[in-house]
């Protein structure tokens, strides 16, 4: 995994070349299924994705 600790919307959006809307878009289905999970940064206001576990990937 090249981003164990997790990746920003804008990190993503400038690696995948499409608009932060697009992303988060795509994002946001991505959270409602559990294939990733994101958490708040406590010293900025960003958001940090990163991927389920294998496990509840794998079993659920």
């Amino acid at each position: 995994m090249t981003h164990p600790q997790g990746i920003t919307v804008e990190k993503l959006s400038n690696s995948l070349n499409r608009p932060i809307s697009r992303v988060q878009s795509c994002l946001k289905s991505l959270l409602a299924v559990k294939v990733i999970q994101s958490k708040r940064l406590s010293d900025s206001k960003k958001w940090i994705y990163y991927p389920a576990s294998v496990f509840s990937l794998k079993y659920n």
